[in-house]
């Protein structure tokens, strides 16, 4: 996940996004431009809990890498962290928990993006592609643009771009 800031890159964190196979082809995390609609916060998927969850496309989910809760209230990341930058998920986009070399994590994200904030995913279907923005690129107007971090020999290259909603009138 690489965040710019100011139209610069600020920092990068690893994510996760949806694995789709055959008999769930629905699980992929769709491309397309929509808006962050609602902080739901804390939520439970089966058995594990995904904190700081930010909802948008009317279902799909921006939120911390899950885990589950043991018996003595401690939380157990062991199943889920270790798959952050390969597809893992059930369409949501996990964002990694712990600080990176910069501070930054999923709580940086919760506490600075905000209901309204255009999310743009572009597509990473071979064949789909759109080019890589390069580190250097100057992004204008954008307050916070994201895209997935490449990682291991299949770079997946689906970016995320959040975009500050419009002043007021405008």
């Amino acid at each position: 996940l690489y965040i710019f800031k100011d139209g610069r890159l600020f920092t990068t964190l690893a994510v996760s996004t949806g694995l789709y196979n055959e008999r769930q082809p629905y699980n992929e995390t769709r491309s397309g431009e929509f808006v962050i609609i609602s902080r739901v916060g804390d939520f439970k998927s089966d058995n594990l809990v995904c904190g700081m969850g930010l909802r948008f496309n009317s279902g799909d989910l921006l939120h911390e890498v899950p885990h589950v809760k043991n018996a003595d209230g401690t939380k157990n990341y062991k199943n889920c962290e270790p798959k952050l930058g390969s597809r893992a998920s059930h369409g949501c986009v996990r964002v990694q928990r712990l600080k990176n070399a910069d501070g930054i994590n999923m709580t940086w994200v919760w506490n600075n993006i905000k209901v309204g904030t255009k999310l743009v995913i572009w597509e990473d279907f071979a064949g789909r592609q759109m080019e890589i923005p390069e580190v250097r690129l100057e992004l204008g107007h954008v307050v916070e643009a994201v895209r997935l971090q490449e990682v291991q020999q299949r770079p997946q290259l689906l970016r995320v771009v959040l975009r500050a909603p419009p002043p007021r009138g405008h």
